[in-house]
């Protein structure tokens, strides 16, 4: 039977310190970009950072980071949400689909083991009152 109250704690600080990483790591990309004078976009960023294009989209700072520097800005950043291509659409949409999906999965998990813990609820109760009847006890007393 599954835990009832599993500890996510560890896994909450993974997906913190992997979301930190993933940050640190294209914002170094993004430097040793810079410093070798090459065009900044989000595909040369992904292939240096390691970081999919998805994962960068998900952070709307790297977004704005990316944007910044490959529109040659080098003063003050100004976030650019409104004028979203295609491209950037389809790979926010392609990380949404994947999330919907491990939801989808979690939420049958759930189902499954509220099911059986129905079950096994049904079981004791039956057990309850084969009990109470072997030792003569009437129900309302």
């Amino acid at each position: 039977m599954p835990n009832p109250k599993p500890n996510l704690a560890g896994l909450k600080k993974y997906q913190i310190d992997k979301k930190e990483e993933t940050i640190i790591n294209v914002r170094h990309a993004v430097r040793a970009l810079r410093k070798m004078t090459k065009p900044i976009n989000f595909k040369t960023v992904s292939e240096k950072s390691g970081v999919s294009t998805v994962t960068i989209y998900k952070y709307p700072e790297l977004v704005d980071l990316i944007t910044h520097y490959r529109d040659g800005n080098s003063g003050k950043r100004i976030k650019r949400r409104t004028n979203v291509t295609i491209a950037q659409l389809e790979a926010i949409n392609e990380g949404l689909e994947m999330k919907i999906q491990e939801l989808t999965k979690e939420n049958n998990w759930y189902r499954k083991r509220i099911e059986m813990q129905n079950l096994d609820l049904e079981f004791l109760r039956k057990e309850i009152v084969t009990l109470r009847s072997s030792i003569g006890i009437k129900f309302g007393n």
